[in-house]
C-alpha cells in the first residue's frame, strides 16, 4: 500500500513538473503558426505608411478582422517626428490590432549585429512604439527573416543555417519578445498589384492544407498601394473562401501582446497568457514565468518530501 502511494504521488510531481518546467535555453521563441487548426492570421510589415496604412484599416474594419502591424520607426516615414505617422499607430492599437517591432530602421539584424545596432533597432524602436501606444511590444519580425530561421526549419528545407541566429534570438529573449515568422506569403511586393499572382503564392501553402489539421500567419505589407487597394480583399474572400477563421495573432500563438500582458482582444476562452503563468509548446512564455515557475516546482518538492516522510512514519 505504502509503496502505491508512494508511486502515485511522483506520478503526480512529474505531471505537475511537466506542466511547469519550460525552455531554459535563453531563445526567443519562434511562431510560424497557430495553436489550433483553422485559425488565419494577417499580418502587415514595414509601416506605417502615409495614405496605405489608413486604407489597409478600413478594409480590415469592413471585413471584422483584427491583424498585426510590424512597426519601423525609420523605413517609409519618421515615425518619432511624424505626428500623422504616429496617428496611424495609434489608430490600429485602437481598433484593436496587435502593434509589434519591424525593427527602427528596417534592418537586417545580421547587419545589425556586425554594425552593432541592436540596440537601436530593437530597444529604440520598443521605446518609439510604447511612446504612441503605451505599451512595450512582445511580438517581433525580424526584416528578412533574419533571426528568426531556426536550425530545424533550415534544416527541414535543406538550407544552410547561420549560427547568429541563436545570438540574436538571445537578444530577444532579454527583452522578453517573441519572434513571429510565417508559413505563407504573397509576395506582394514582388508581383507588384498582380493579383493572380499573389493568390498563386498564398495558394503554394493553403492549397495543400485544409482548416481541420492547419493554420496559418501570413505576410503582406501595408505600405504599397498595389497590396492595400487590389490584393488585400481577394486575400480575405480567398481565405474566408477556404474556411479559415482570421483571429488576432495573440489567439492564434496564445500569448498577450505587449509585456505588461496587456491584451485588448482576449477571448472568453482565451488560451492567451496574460499574467505569464501559462506555458505553449514546453517553452517558457517569458522570463518572469521562469521565476514562477521554480517557485512552484519548489512548493511541490517540499511537498512531495514532507508527504513522503509522513507516509513513512505512519504506514
Amino acid at each position: 500500500m505504502k509503496s502505491f502511494i508512494k508511486r502515485v504521488l511522483i506520478s503526480l510531481f512529474s505531471i505537475q513538473c511537466y506542466a511547469v518546467t519550460t525552455g531554459t535555453d535563453g531563445l526567443a521563441s519562434v511562431y510560424t503558426e497557430c495553436k489550433k487548426p483553422g485559425q488565419f492570421v494577417l499580418t502587415f510589415d514595414d509601416g506605417p505608411q502615409i495614405g496605405t496604412t489608413s486604407r489597409c484599416l478600413d478594409i480590415l474594419k469592413q471585413n471584422g478582422i483584427i491583424g498585426t502591424f510590424f512597426v519601423n520607426s525609420a523605413n517609409y516615414v519618421d515615425l518619432p517626428n511624424n505626428l500623422e505617422a504616429q496617428a496611424l499607430v495609434k489608430r490600429a492599437y485602437d481598433e484593436g490590432h496587435d502593434i509589434g517591432s519591424h525593427t527602427y530602421q528596417h534592418k537586417d539584424l545580421f547587419l545589425a549585429l556586425d554594425e552593432n545596432s541592436m540596440e537601436i533597432n530593437v530597444d529604440r524602436n520598443n521605446e518609439v512604439i510604447k511612446s504612441i501606444i503605451g505599451h512595450q511590444p512582445v511580438f517581433f519580425r525580424p526584416p528578412l527573416g533574419n533571426g528568426g530561421f531556426t536550425q530545424e526549419y533550415c534544416t527541414s528545407l535543406n538550407i544552410p543555417y547561420d549560427p547568429r541566429t541563436e545570438t540574436i534570438r538571445q537578444y530577444l529573449y532579454e527583452r522578453d519578445m517573441k519572434v513571429i515568422m510565417w508559413n505563407a506569403d504573397t509576395q506582394d511586393w514582388n508581383n507588384k498589384g498582380n493579383v493572380e499572382n499573389s493568390l498563386a503564392e498564398l495558394g503554394k501553402s493553403v492549397e495543400a492544407k485544409n482548416p481541420q489539421t492547419s493554420s496559418f500567419i501570413t505576410l503582406i505589407h501595408d505600405v504599397h498601394d498595389y497590396s492595400v487597394d487590389v490584393i488585400l480583399q481577394r486575400v480575405i474572400d480567398y481565405v474566408k473562401g477556404k474556411g479559415y477563421r482570421f483571429v488576432s495573432l495573440a489567439e492564434c500563438i496564445g500569448e498577450a501582446p505587449y509585456i505588461d500582458g496587456y491584451n485588448p482582444n482576449q477571448p472568453n476562452d482565451s488560451t492567451i497568457n496574460s499574467n505569464a503563468t501559462q506555458f505553449l509548446s514546453g517553452q517558457s512564455l517569458n522570463k518572469n514565468a521562469d521565476l514562477e515557475s521554480s517557485s512552484i516546482k519548489n512548493i511541490a518538492i517540499s511537498f512531495l518530501a514532507i508527504t513522503l516522510v509522513i507516509i513513512n512514519i505512519f504506514f
